[in-house]
Order: C-alpha cells, then sequence, then structure tokens
C-alpha cells in the first residue's frame, strides 16, 4: 500500500492477477510487483515478460478477454495447432485492453512494451543470441527462483 507504505508478500504457484469489479486492469503506478521466475513460466514456452507479440492481422488466431493466468494462456494456445505464440496484456495503458489475450500464428515476433507478457512455443522461437537480439533472456519452465542468468 503506497499510501500507508507498507508491502504485502504473497505465496503461490503462479501469478494470478487480481480481479476489481468495474475495472480492466489492476495497474497502479505506485505499486512495484516482484515476481519469482516460476509465477511467469508456461510449459514447452519462453516466456518474455514486458514484450508484447508482434501479430500481423493475417496471423491473429483469436483475441479473449479475462484471461489472468499464463497457464490459461498457454492451454488455449495449446489448444489451436496453429498457435505458435501469444500475448498477454496485463496493464497495457488501454483499460479495456488489459487481461486480453491474443493468439498466433507463424513465426514468433516480439516487441517491448511494459505491461505485457509475450510467449513463444519454445520449438518455433528463432535461435537466441543473449545480448545481441534486442531481448531479454527468456524464462524457461525449469528456471529456478532467485536470480535469473544467461545459460
Amino acid at each position: 500500500d503506497a499510501l500507508e507504505r507498507k508491502a504485502t508478500l504473497c505465496s503461490g504457484h503462479e501469478a494470478n492477477f487480481i480481479r476489481r469489479p468495474g475495472y480492466y486492469t489492476t495497474f497502479d503506478v505506485d505499486t512495484i510487483v516482484g515476481l519469482r521466475p516460476r509465477g511467469l513460466q508456461a510449459k514447452d514456452y519462453e516466456v518474455l515478460p514486458n514484450y508484447q507479440m508482434v501479430c500481423e492481422p493475417g496471423q491473429v488466431l483469436g483475441e479473449v478477454r479475462g484471461v489472468f493466468t499464463l497457464d490459461e494462456a498457454a492451454r488455449r494456445c495449446n489448444a489451436d495447432p496453429r498457435c505458435h505464440f501469444f500475448g498477454l496484456s496485463t496493464s497495457s495503458g488501454l483499460p479495456k485492453l488489459a487481461n486480453t489475450l491474443w493468439l498466433c500464428g507463424g513465426d514468433p515476433v516480439f516487441a517491448s512494451r511494459y505491461g505485457w507478457l509475450g510467449a513463444g512455443k519454445t520449438r518455433w522461437m528463432p535461435p537466441r543470441v543473449p545480448g545481441q537480439d534486442g531481448l531479454p533472456n527468456p524464462l524457461l519452465a525449469d528456471s529456478k527462483d532467485g536470480a535469473v542468468h544467461p545459460p
């Protein structure tokens, strides 16, 4: 609570964004959220926090509102064999788009965007050259808690 200068510590097995009645987003500019790497993982996906998918109109396979976990996003992508990557808006600055999932086909492409979670199926992700491709190191499904180090 920023006004009272108090922190709330939580535990759990996955990131699950708070639903507040009447709000599309849980974003608060006076709040800092920290998650352990395992909170932002999806089996068989590389997850890129603060990266939005770049999905051309012909690649869009679906748009789903009210998605609050990476597990749900991955399940929806896995349900369509054409889905190779997705983007989940958590607090995009556009209230009507918060907690919206876009499913995409084709080659995964991402762009830096605060408040987004981008993820691509590991087998479809391009080869990575850490520090040279402009993307952060992905959070792989077997990442341990603590500092994330390059492979």
